[in-house]
């Protein structure tokens, strides 16, 4: 869980998602295996129903009903939106699960690898 210092905004990220390949009982390598999806939710504290639901998604996917769907081409340009997103965002709390314990640390290991500007923690 992360906290902010601004706004009041709730984000269960589905975070990586996916990697690729996934192979059943073999955890993926951010030095290899690329991130095919992010997704996040966004709700305001104290409100019923998300404002935002939101995929960004390497190649192309089927639309999602009630989500914005995003394609990008290059892995690079979807992590730059994921870390433009969060950072524009603000959020006072990200959650999801496992996230602190693989998503996020895979999404910034893995933005490292492919030398992704602007996508990690501020110097």
């Amino acid at each position: 869980m992360l906290l902010g210092t601004t706004g009041c905004h709730w984000v269960p990220l589905g975070a990586i998602g996916d990697a690729f390949p996934w192979i059943a009982g073999i955890f993926p390598e951010p030095e290899q295996d690329a991130v095919i999806q992010v997704g996040g939710v966004v709700q305001r504290q104290g409100e019923r129903e998300p404002f935002l639901r939101l995929v960004l998604v390497l190649g192309t996917c089927a639309p999602i009903p009630g989500a914005a769907v995003i394609s990008f081409q290059r892995e690079q340009d979807l992590l730059q939106s994921w870390a433009e997103f969060v950072r524009i965002l603000d959020p006072d709390i990200i959650t999801g699960y496992n996230i602190q314990n693989f998503d996020l640390p895979y999404l910034l290991q893995r933005a490292r690898v492919l030398q992704v500007r602007g996508c990690g923690p501020a110097p």
